[in-house]
């Protein structure tokens, strides 16, 4: 799915179950390249994106600009021709895959996976655990 421009990090979840769901990080400059925000929001969310991404970013510094990014990721999220984007982009790279390898639905974010919100270790691997305990609720929706 990293082939799909639209998307920054992805982890699928639903393994033993009838589909597989994706939370996935959302590019901020391909939102705005498509048409989905203004180019002040791209700037916005790409400055809260790399603050987060920051090693040095402080706790303080993460709530706030977390909040924010809740506040954007509800704005995207009632797009239905970005879902319907995602999806396509996705269907069409996993087309030659097995049907029960295929996406089922999507959660979709901008905060990216960090170490500040404890996603990403510090050799920047995704903690899947972390995510999912995080996300769950969203991706099983």
């Amino acid at each position: 799915m990293m082939g799909c421009k639209m998307i920054d990090q992805v982890v699928l979840t639903g393994q033993d179950r009838k589909r597989l769901s994706a939370i996935v990080v959302l590019n901020p400059q391909e939102l705005y390249i498509e048409g989905f925000i203004e180019r002040d929001e791209r700037e916005q969310i790409q400055a809260l994106v790399d603050l987060i991404n920051d090693p040095h970013c402080s706790k303080n510094e993460y709530v706030q600009a977390s909040t924010e990014l809740d506040n954007f990721t509800r704005k995207v999220n009632v797009d239905k021709q970005l879902m319907a984007l995602v999806t396509s982009d996705v269907e069409h790279l996993l087309s030659k895959f097995r049907k029960w390898e295929h996406v089922g639905s999507f959660t979709l974010i901008l905060e990216p996976f960090a170490m500040v919100n404890n996603l990403l270790t510090q050799s920047y691997k995704v903690k899947r655990s972390s995510v999912l305990e995080r996300y769950c609720d969203k991706a099983e929706s």
